[in-house]
């Protein structure tokens, strides 16, 4: 899979440079000598093309637009542009925390462990090139994004690397099964556990309809894999994940129904009296999901946003179970009867998050203090009788997200943020008896955009 991103960089980076071959190519002999064919960008200067969409790539806030440093051609049909943003996160977890960057639901104790865990991390640190203009009367944008993942800082792994054409957009970037416009504003790096939030190979084609109307197809590379499994064995998937999303834009907010079906291969294997592999067979189950998300604006300054997932197979998909591949685990018979006989299943769930976010700006009406609230449930559904094996999920059965956040935008490119996290998770087992562990945390975060 590394040796595939490395060709598609490759690909995308020669791509990057076309504009620029072109104009060269186009530029006449007798010229060449008279003007320039590439010219640096004042960064107040307004662009002489209109700039494309932007919604495949914006999920953080530290997302400015364009980059400061951006070269035009000579035709001043295309701009190069170079940006990132430094991101600095700090945290400090009280009353039970999470031993991790991020504060993730499924990492949860249970029952709590009151230890006290503190932290740094440049997590979502990013530098990206981009190149965006028109071919004709169509946009097209190259984008390649490097980033410092949040678990830890041992590398460099390629967030982002696409090519987008018309309505077309070749590459690896964000699913089409997210709802960027609805995401939530949080200091946290992983967001509402029940939060919509992939990055994969993807062939997308938007429809070409009228500007308040989005819907898009999209064919995606499959995420899947098994935990802890001794039986069975996670197979190469040969059909990708089909999405569709449905989305309207109205002057106060927007719409979007998402919808996902997935084929999920996998071996199982049989064993002889010794308890030794002889033999598998290949099987598939289906997974499917759909998600319904919107934003709204009653007012100056204040937006709702929200949304609700519901699912069986599409773990990968969502925040607080990606990281447990929760898509397919064994599941124990524990009907009078039965003699606890095993089986390998998806997993049913749903959930949903809400947002509250209010902003105030200057005189000059830039935005200078943000503050905002968000909740989040997320539940695994199980049919009475039956246990999930412990090894695979824990015996997980629902969690509860709270974060609230408070944001000063000291100028336009550095931010600071303060967040209070709380988080609860609930474990359940086959005699519906539950347990809980909860955690507290306080975040901070410092950025620099460029």
């Amino acid at each position: 899979m590394k040796k595939n991103f490395g060709h598609l960089a490759l690909i995308v980076f020669l791509i990057l440079l076309t504009p620029f071959v072109y104009s060269q190519k186009t530029v006449p002999q007798d010229s060449v000598k008279k003007q320039k064919s590439a010219r640096v960008v004042p960064e107040n200067e307004q662009s002489t093309f209109e700039e494309p969409d932007r919604g495949y790539f914006q999920k953080v806030y530290t997302d400015k637009g364009e980059a400061h440093f951006t070269v035009e051609d000579k035709k001043r049909n295309f701009r190069f542009g170079i940006g990132g943003t430094l991101h600095f996160t700090g945290f400090f977890d009280f009353n039970g925390g999470v031993d991790a960057n991020s504060f993730k639901m499924f990492s949860i104790s249970v029952p709590t462990d009151y230890a006290t865990h503190f932290g740094y991390t440049m997590g979502a640190t990013k530098l990206h090139f981009r190149t965006v203009g028109k071919v004709g009367n169509k946009s097209v944008v190259a984008y390649i994004e490097l980033g410092v993942p949040a678990s830890s800082l041992t590398g460099v792994i390629l967030r982002h690397a696409y090519f987008s054409y018309g309505g077309l957009t070749v590459g690896h970037t964000w699913s089409q099964f997210m709802d960027l416009a609805a995401g939530t504003r949080t200091v946290d790096l992983e967001g509402a556990n029940t939060e919509i939030s992939v990055r994969q190979p993807l062939i997308a084609y938007r429809l070409p309809l009228p500007e308040q109307w989005d819907v898009t197809f999209s064919a995606e590379l499959p995420s899947f894999e098994l935990k802890n499994s001794k039986n069975y064995g996670t197979e190469w998937q040969n059909i990708p994940d089909l999405i569709a999303h449905f989305k309207y834009k109205g002057k106060i907010g927007h719409i979007q129904l998402g919808g996902l079906f997935r084929t999920l291969r996998y071996i199982e294997y049989q064993k002889d009296s010794a308890g030794n592999n002889v033999d598998y067979t290949t099987k598939h189950q289906f997974g499917y999901g759909v998600a319904l998300s919107g934003s709204i604006r009653p007012c100056k300054g204040l937006l709702f946003s929200g949304q609700f997932v519901a699912g069986r197979g599409i773990a990968s998909y969502i925040n607080d179970l990606s990281s447990a591949q929760i898509n397919m685990i064994r599941i124990i018979d524990r009907r009078e009867g039965q003699e606890n006989k095993e089986y390998l299943s998806t997993v049913p769930n749903y959930g949903g998050y809400l947002s509250a976010q209010y902003t105030w700006a200057n005189k000059n009406q830039e935005d200078k203090w943000a503050i905002s609230v968000v909740y989040g449930y997320s539940r695994l559904l199980r049919l009475k009788g039956f246990d999930f094996n412990v090894e695979d999920c824990g015996n997980y059965s629902s969690s509860r997200y709270l974060a609230t956040s408070l944001f000063w935008m000291v100028t336009q490119d550095f931010t600071l943020g303060i967040e209070y996290l709380y988080g609860k998770r609930y474990n359940r087992d086959w005699e519906d008896k539950l347990t809980s562990g909860h955690a507290n945390r306080i975040d901070m975060m410092l950025t620099y955009s460029f």
